[in-house]
Formats: C-alpha cells, sequence, structure tokens
C-alpha cells in the first residue's frame, strides 16, 4: 500500500512504540503490524468495488440516467466553447480579456466534474459526503443559469477576479437568495406554468436546506452514517434509501440545468447554429435523451408509488 520510505517510518514507529508498550505495566502488547495496515486498505478497496456493483444492481436506471447527464453536460461545454470561433451563443461584449462563453464552458466543465465526483463517492458507499458535493453542485447550476441570462450579474461575476471586495459583489449578487430569486425570474421570463414554478420553488428550498445540514455539519447531518454501528469504519457500506435520493436529486438538477440552459440560448440570446453545427446537432440530440429518459423514470416512480398509496 506505501511506498517505500513511508513503509520505513512507519516501521521505525511501530518498533518503538512495541518497545514503549513493554515498558508500561498496565499496557498491553502492541500487535499492530505493517501487513495489518496492507490488510486494512485491502478491505476498504475490496468493500467499495462490491458496493459499486451494488449501485448498479440496486439503482441502475438512476445510475444510467446520471451517466447520461454527465455525458450531456461534457458535450454541452465543448459545443458552447466551439461556438466561440464561429458563432457565438452569448454575443455580449463584457470588459475587457472576458470571454462569456467560456466562461460558461468552463463551469460546466466543473459541473461535470461535481457530477462525476458524486458518482463515485456513491460507488464507494459514502453518501454524507456525496450530499455536502450536492449542495455546492446545486449552487454552481444556479450560478451557470443566472449569468446566462444576466448580463448585470455576469458582468458583476467576472468583476469578483479582480475586486478588492469580492465579498460584497457575492453577497449582493451571488449568494443563496439573490439566486433562487434569479431562477425565479427566469422561469417567468420563459414562461413556465405557474403550477410548475411553485413546485420548482419547493424542490428548491426542501433539498437546499437538506444539503445545508451536511455542509455545515449540523446535527441532523451527525445522524446520518453508511455505516452499521457495529462495524468497523472501514467496512460494510453499502447502498441505501439515501443513495437513491442523493441520485435523483442529482439526475433533477442536471436535468433543469440542461433544459434550461439550451432555452435560454434560444428564447432569450435568439441563437441558433444546430443547421450548422454537427457538434450541437449532437448536443442537442443528447438533451432530448436526457429529457425523454428522465420523465420516462418519473412516470415509472409515479406508477410505483400510486401502486404503494393503493
Amino acid at each position: 500500500m506505501f511506498n517505500k520510505s513511508i513503509r520505513n517510518s512507519i516501521s521505525l514507529t511501530l518498533a518503538q512504540m512495541r518497545k514503549f508498550s513493554k515498558g508500561k505495566e498496565k499496557l498491553p502488547d502492541l500487535r499492530l503490524r505493517l501487513l495489518d495496515l496492507d490488510l486494512t486498505w485491502k478491505s476498504i478497496e475490496v468493500n467499495s468495488s462490491a458496493c459499486c456493483k451494488r449501485l448498479n444492481e440496486v439503482f441502475g436506471k438512476e445510475l444510467s440516467l446520471a451517466q447520461l447527464n454527465i455525458i450531456t453536460i461534457g458535450m454541452l461545454s465543448s459545443a458552447i466553447r466551439g461556438s466561440i470561433e464561429t458563432n457565438k451563443v452569448l454575443s455580449w461584449n463584457i470588459h475587457e480579456g472576458v470571454e462569456p462563453n467560456e466562461v460558461i464552458s468552463n463551469l460546466l466543465v466543473q459541473t461535470f466534474d461535481y457530477s462525476l465526483s458524486i458518482i463515485n463517492l456513491l460507488g464507494n458507499g459514502q453518501d454524507v459526503p456525496a450530499y455536502t458535493l450536492m449542495r455546492s453542485l446545486q449552487e454552481l447550476c444556479w450560478i451557470i443559469l443566472t449569468i446566462s441570462y444576466d448580463r448585470e450579474r455576469m458582468e458583476q461575476y467576472c468583476k469578483l477576479k479582480d475586486s478588492e471586495k469580492p465579498e460584497e459583489i457575492w453577497y449582493k449578487y451571488f449568494r443563496p437568495v439573490k439566486l433562487k430569486n434569479s431562477l425565479k425570474k427566469l422561469e417567468e421570463i420563459l414562461e413556465f406554468p405557474e403550477d410548475l414554478m411553485l413546485e420548482l420553488h419547493s424542490k428548491r428550498e426542501r433539498s437546499y436546506r437538506i444539503y445545508s445540514n451536511f455542509s455545515h455539519h449540523r446535527y441532523q447531518g451527525s445522524l446520518i452514517t453508511s455505516l452499521e454501528r457495529s462495524d468497523l469504519f472501514f467496512t460494510s457500506r453499502d447502498v441505501s434509501d439515501k443513495t437513491f435520493k442523493i441520485l435523483d436529486s442529482l439526475n433533477y438538477n442536471l436535468w433543469y440545468l440542461i433544459q434550461a440552459l439550451i432555452k435560454i440560448f434560444g428564447e432569450i440570446h435568439n441563437w441558433q447554429d444546430i443547421e450548422y453545427s454537427e457538434l450541437w446537432l449532437i448536443t442537442i440530440t443528447l438533451k432530448e435523451c436526457a429529457s425523454k429518459t428522465f420523465f420516462v423514470l418519473y412516470e415509472e416512480e409515479m406508477e410505483i408509488a400510486r401502486g404503494k398509496v393503493t
């Protein structure tokens, strides 16, 4: 497990601690060996592999949708970056040295990385860190949508780099309550139905509150663990209903980001490039696949829920 210099250091320390324990009457003999640490790490790897397999077995559909959404996000980032030289999605001229399309493309790469990290954490049975990352991902999605349709906020966002008081800009434009209000305004501009807007607002509030319990290490979050209380910390991790909730939330946030972002490009920026670019044709096709798959899965879940009620 460890490289040679680290193994030598550990061996030396173990020898010193054995000598120390033997010199104390009330202490038991120290039987810990370097081999024990190797076996411990091996058990962690074996359990992670087993948990990843269980994730595929139990939540194969939800995981598949997440994988499709992540691929779509990656392709969308590439397509936006490709449009810089041909037909820019965002035609805004911000201050010198700033390319808004590159900003959005880069933030989508971060979205890709966060999403992939959440999948990897769930595959290791690490639900709590996944919850924490979900809050960061959710805020990132809100920022992307906000600065994509609101020129003033894009300008303020890009000023953060050189501002002497970035905290003031962030507090004024980008703290969570401001972002949530910005999304409500966006949904009004895009003419979302009133009942849908209410549902989306409620879902945002509820999920953000849950994620905050974990990211701020509040008492509610401390009650959640992926281990049985009798288990050692490196064994018996498994998927659970919490795993499903995180996957469901991941898929919802990525679906919302993809669908809303494409609508922003078309309905607010009056942009259209699908006729001229194979890359955009592939991206829009993936967007349609992700959308239809999302609703297929949603309908299946509603059928199961209705069956439980009856």
